[in-house]
């Protein structure tokens, strides 16, 4: 159980790393219609995104190796 968790959170850490990087790339794909401020929105709300999926990753990572540690007592 333990092991499909930890290949689940290496997933969500490599997309979280993903929405990062696809969010800072959107300012450089600017179209003539669409307000530069779209852009920047979508810039931060997918940045925030990946942030936040890094975060949940790390959180579980911890109580997953909390629970390995109590297991292995």
């Amino acid at each position: 159980m333990f092991r499909r968790s930890k290949k689940l959170c290496n997933v969500l850490f490599i997309f979280g790393i993903f929405m990062i990087i696809f969010g800072w790339m959107q300012g450089w794909w600017q179209s003539e219609n669409v307000e530069p401020v779209t852009y920047e929105i979508r810039k931060y709300v997918f940045m925030t995104a990946g942030g936040l999926i890094l975060l949940f990753t790390y959180v579980i990572s911890e109580v997953l190796g909390e629970y390995e540690k109590r297991e292995d007592m």
